[in-house]
């Protein structure tokens, strides 16, 4: 706990140095990149401690600055990836808060963030990575809400990304252990459905 606070006095005093630059140089791109990680830092402890309310504002703040960001040079494809995680980090926390509408919506802005710039660039493994696990968060949301048929469509979109990625890189252990997590979430639909077969 400690160590939780003193990481978070210090991120707290380079959040503030931020906002102090950015005051002087609004223009600077950079700045705000820094000032958007340091309170996602911050959304982080908050949600290790607990506290969404305060976690769901600094990951709030985070996305506000780099949709900013992605307002100002839409051609910037790691702008746009930067926004899609902030996208899908503040659904993460809308969803723990139990605010699935919101969370769902947020999740598909980051899918349809990351399905565009993928199509950019075609060989980025690990943006197709990323998006497979929003496809696995969408389809927890159906599920949980009596959706099984959409959710299994979400999970196998997923499954398909992550299938192709393991293939190419069978030494890749995350990977992999996305692909287990994959098959069990259609075992779960599946059981939803009562088919017992196909679970």
């Amino acid at each position: 706990q400690g160590n939780l606070q003193a990481s978070q006095k210090f991120y707290e005093i380079a959040q503030d140095m931020f906002q102090h630059i950015l005051k002087d140089y609004p223009n600077e791109k950079k700045y705000h990149i820094d000032l958007s990680i340091a309170f996602r830092k911050i959304g982080e402890l908050k949600l290790n401690q607990g506290n969404l309310i305060e976690a769901s504002k600094s990951f709030e703040s985070s996305l506000k600055l780099v949709k900013q960001l992605v307002e100002n040079d839409p051609s910037d494809m790691n702008n746009q990836y930067a926004l899609s995680c902030a996208y899908s980090s503040f659904a993460d926390i809308k969803s723990l808060q139990g605010d699935d509408k919101i969370s769902l919506n947020l999740y598909n802005s980051a899918v349809e963030i990351m399905e565009r710039i993928i199509k950019v660039d075609p060989n980025n493994l690990v943006w197709e990575s990323d998006v497979c696990s929003m496809y696995n968060r969408i389809g927890g949301i159906y599920l949980r809400h009596g959706q099984p048929d959409i959710a299994l469509e979400s999970y196998l979109s997923g499954m398909s990304i992550i299938k192709k990625l393991s293939e190419i890189d069978h030494s890749n252990t995350r990977w992999r252990h996305q692909l287990c997590i994959s098959y069990d979430r259609i075992g779960d639909v599946y059981r939803e459905k009562k088919n017992y077969d196909a679970a």
